[in-house]
């Protein structure tokens, strides 16, 4: 979409499949992925071939797609879980946000909370009747 040539475009399996995989892309023009490549055989003397070569050949059978779809099914289930249970122990206490593509949900309370008593009561175990109170 850039008719400029002025936008590199990166992405990262990190943290969609694995963490330590440590594989990701860039696309932008070509004297700029050029030079890139150049200062990357300079500094790194190379990544896993193995792992590369595994990536690109999920990459190319569509496996990543289907993974991403589980993945964004899966997380917005945790996301979906979160809430509710935010809403039923701390509902009165916090605010949050909802996020709608992002990994967190920042929670903000309505007064001061001392750390050790959020850690404190964080620890109790919850049962339907109880709620976190300050």
């Amino acid at each position: 979409m850039d008719k400029e040539g002025n936008v590199l475009y990166l992405g990262t399996l990190s943290k969609t499949v694995s963490p330590g995989l440590r594989i990701g892309w860039v696309t932008g023009p070509e004297p700029v992925i050029e030079r890139l490549a150049d200062i990357k055989m300079q500094t790194d003397f190379g990544s896993s071939a193995l792992s590369q070569w595994a990536a690109a050949k999920w990459l190319a059978e569509a496996c990543y797609e289907e993974h991403l779809a589980w993945l964004r099914k899966e997380l917005k289930a945790r996301r979906d879980a979160t809430l509710r249970f935010l809403q039923r122990y701390a509902g009165d206490i916090t605010r949050w946000n909802v996020p709608a593509g992002s990994f967190y949900i920042w929670v903000t309370f309505h007064q001061p909370l001392p750390v050790r008593r959020l850690f404190k009561g964080a620890d109790k175990k919850c049962s339907p009747e109880s709620r976190f109170s300050i």
